[in-house]
């Protein structure tokens, strides 16, 4: 089993190539749009409910290469 570090190593490459990372965001915003327009149209708890929790996943995502450089230095 890999310690946290170790797992944000493994992701260097994915946050630190510009071109994998920018198809990476795009990739995330795409689905962001998507989820905040069901959340803004839905009437439905539930779905609204996943959505939201979707929407912190993605968002967590899309912080990864700060959280990824940050441990490096630290």
């Amino acid at each position: 089993m890999h310690n946290h570090k170790e797992l944000l190593n493994h992701l260097k490459p994915l946050c630190n190539n510009p071109k994998l990372w920018d198809a990476f965001v795009e990739y995330l915003e795409y689905h962001i749009e998507n989820h905040t327009r069901i959340m803004e149209q839905t009437d439905n708890q539930d779905l609204w409910k996943r959505s939201q929790g979707s929407l912190a996943i993605l968002r967590k995502l899309h912080s990864l290469r700060e959280e990824v450089n940050v441990k490096e230095i630290s």
